[in-house]
């Protein structure tokens, strides 16, 4: 499977976020770098059934979609990112600080749009 692959354990997740960012909720192959998103989407080599699950399930599959939004919004917003590109071209301390590790409550911050 494509989680077995080695050369898939250093994809970083920006098809998942892109994703999110685009309002689709995620039925994706359980790679390293889509685990920080686990509680939000559909993880397994079992794609088919992820997408049954999603076609009986639309609501709580809103829900979840809805609060990874809100995580994305946060941690993963262009700006975000840019500021934390920014700290590791300066060199400086806080660029060293784990971000995908960070559990927050996805709740804490609601999408406007």
């Amino acid at each position: 499977t494509q989680s077995d692959d080695p050369t898939k354990a250093v994809k970083s997740p920006n098809r998942v976020v892109e994703s999110i960012r685009a309002g689709r909720f995620v039925v994706a192959n359980p790679l390293p770098s889509y685990q920080t998103f686990s509680e939000w989407i559909w993880l397994s080599a079992e794609i088919e059934e992820g997408l049954s699950w999603l076609l009986t399930h639309a609501q709580e599959a809103g829900r979840q979609l809805s609060a990874a939004q809100d995580y994305i919004a946060r941690y993963h917003a262009p700006a975000t990112i840019a500021q934390q590109w920014l700290h590791v071209f300066l060199n400086e301390p806080q660029a060293r600080v784990d971000t995908v590790s960070m559990n927050p409550n996805p709740l804490a911050l609601r999408k406007t749009e």
